[in-house]
């Protein structure tokens, strides 16, 4: 009898030394595979354990998927342990996901490729529109290029890599915009009617253009409404 109990206190001691052992090892730093209730494909995020509460904004898409052919685009929001926290489709691939918060409001940004925008020959850029949502991912509005002075093609619309949101009616957008050229070095025996492809960057408020750089030739366009 007395045997038994000994036996019996062994195996517990046994049992809460084994239990430490596999809950102190579950706490070391490592790759994390997230799971949650949400129809989604299994991330890993490679984490070192010590780092900050944050939130990982993703928008998966092919890499084969063409510019000129739709396909649909994927938006995550993730905390750093890669569960899905917000999952929102879009109509067309979805580039360059932000998050932005100013004056108390949380807002998301995103590009949605628009295979009928104009692109010039031989170009093959990813371009589309701008949108703007809360912070459900509900849309708010949607960005589009805004012709300004010089000569831009009917169509031309928005590049996806990069947007600043000031405010809801407010913010800094980019095209690019193939335009023929004539001061290209003679040395360098340029074709006749030779293209470039030129960057143009946009400062918009309330759907007005108050400041505009054209890469083509440097210009800087200060419109009448000044910026406040």
């Amino acid at each position: 009898m007395k045997i038994s109990y000994l036996n019996h206190c062994l195996w517990l001691a046994i049992s809460v030394v084994l239990f430490v052992a596999c809950h102190k090892d579950s706490n070391r730093p490592g790759p994390v595979t997230a799971t949650d209730t949400l129809t989604q494909d299994i991330y890993t995020i490679n984490s070192m354990g010590n780092s900050s509460p944050a939130v990982i904004l993703a928008a998966p898409f092919s890499s084969t998927a063409s510019p000129t052919h739709d396909s649909s685009g994927l938006l995550l929001v993730m905390n750093q342990e890669g569960k899905v926290l917000k999952e929102q489709s879009t109509e067309a691939s979805a580039f360059c996901f932000n998050r932005w918060t100013y004056n108390g409001l949380t807002r998301y940004t995103w590009f949605v490729n628009e295979p009928s925008a104009f692109r010039g020959p031989g170009v093959s850029n990813f371009e589309g529109y701008g949108v703007i949502a809360d912070s459900s991912l509900k849309e708010l509005g949607r960005v589009h290029f805004i012709p300004n002075g010089g000569s831009f093609s009917p169509g031309q619309d928005l590049d996806v890599h990069d947007f600043i949101l000031i405010s809801d009616d407010h913010y800094i957008a980019m095209a690019y915009c193939p335009k023929s050229v004539t001061n290209i070095p003679a040395y360098l025996n340029p074709a006749p009617g030779a293209m470039v492809v030129a960057p143009v960057i946009q400062e918009v408020n309330k759907g007005v253009v108050v400041w505009q750089w054209d890469g083509e030739c440097g210009h800087v366009i200060l419109c009448q409404q000044r910026r406040r």
